[in-house]
């Protein structure tokens, strides 16, 4: 389904809405939807240094959605653990602002979010409902998450890019071969048949 929208949308708005929703829509995996649009450049002609471009607005719409779960995730803390002392699992709405104050928004803490989103280490969705539940400062929120973001894209784009022109690569590489091999295989005839007729006189 995904390749089929890859061919038919403008690869611009295929890499945005396709990010929001494999965001939204949690089982969803980014490569089903970034490893068609790379191909799609690819097939479309499209410049490599593009990729770069599309990795940004593929961010532009996952961080929309991401956003949409830190508040939803924001509000539902609220709710489960408005009432003073209310407890799950153990767990207190103190608790889980000590949890939040831990990111205080230092270097480290936004290398670490950036990596949590740039490598597809576990669900970006699960963490955009975590740093919302547990109240992750906003602006390391965003600003991690969206460039997180933009190079995950850009490394699953780049799979189906170059991976097609690998692919177009190697079928010139077979053809090569399957000609090399033919030409030998008559050079090796031709021989034994001048041998043939050299030793029959």
């Amino acid at each position: 389904m995904f390749e089929r929208f890859a061919g038919q949308l403008p690869l611009e708005l295929f890499v945005f809405a396709g990010c929001f929703a494999e965001e939204a829509i949690s089982p969803i995996p980014s490569f089903v939807v970034l490893i068609p649009a790379g191909a799609a450049a690819q097939v479309q002609g499209v410049e490599w240094w593009y990729l770069i471009v599309l990795s940004f607005i593929g961010a532009s719409g996952r961080i929309l959605a991401s956003l949409l779960l830190y508040f939803v995730a924001f509000k539902a803390e609220h709710w489960l653990f408005g009432k003073k002392g209310r407890r799950f699992f153990g767990v207190t709405h103190e608790k889980l602002q000590t949890y939040g104050r831990r990111f205080s928004g230092s270097r480290r803490d936004w290398i670490v979010l950036f990596l949590l989103n740039a490598i597809p280490v576990l669900p970006t969705s699960v963490l955009s409902l975590t740093c919302g539940f547990i109240k992750i400062d906003l602006k390391l929120f965003i600003t991690a998450t969206y460039f997180g973001s933009a190079v995950n894209a850009l490394c699953y784009m780049s799979i189906g890019y170059f991976g097609i022109q690998a692919a177009a690569a190697l079928r010139h590489l077979e053809l090569a071969f399957q000609i090399i091999t033919a030409a030998v295989i008559v050079a090796v005839f031709v021989a034994w048949f001048v041998h043939y007729k050299r030793r029959k006189r």
